[in-house]
């Protein structure tokens, strides 16, 4: 299966990264925030997102906040959320934050953790889904 997207570095400078759209026809080359390492937790959503078929952003920006992915069509933004980072307080209070300023503007944020994250994160495409068809009719 082709990737929908990827970071492509071009010389050696932190600005001379560029997302490939690969789902775009034709290719093309979208200037990219300096990119960031894919956590442990993202790389296992990361194929769940490209066999669901959907249009996906990693790092999206949404006011002051940055999501790990975001499925335009469905209005959904993806969290993969470690136990480990987002226990602590001010990360739970921080957390809450984006999901209000997200769910303010239309989005429904999920938050997927271990150790079934590949499921959870496959019903929760799902379940968008049919929430999206269900509004349209």
């Amino acid at each position: 299966m082709p990737h929908l997207g990827e970071f492509k570095k071009v010389g050696g400078r932190a600005h001379d990264w560029y997302w490939i759209c690969h789902a775009c026809q034709p290719p093309h080359q979208i200037p990219a925030p300096v990119p960031v390492k894919a956590s442990w937790l993202e790389k296992r959503v990361i194929p769940v997102l490209v066999a669901s078929g959907y249009h996906w952003i990693r790092e999206f920006e949404l006011g002051a906040f940055r999501f790990d992915f975001a499925l335009p069509k469905l209005w959904l933004l993806i969290e993969a959320d470690s136990y480990t980072w987002h226990r602590r307080p001010w990360q739970e209070k921080r957390d809450k934050a984006k999901d209000a300023l997200a769910e303010n503007r239309g989005w429904k944020v999920v938050r997927v953790r271990d150790p079934d994250i590949e499921g959870w994160t496959r019903r929760a495409i799902d379940r968008r889904a049919e929430e999206m068809l269900d509004l349209q009719t």
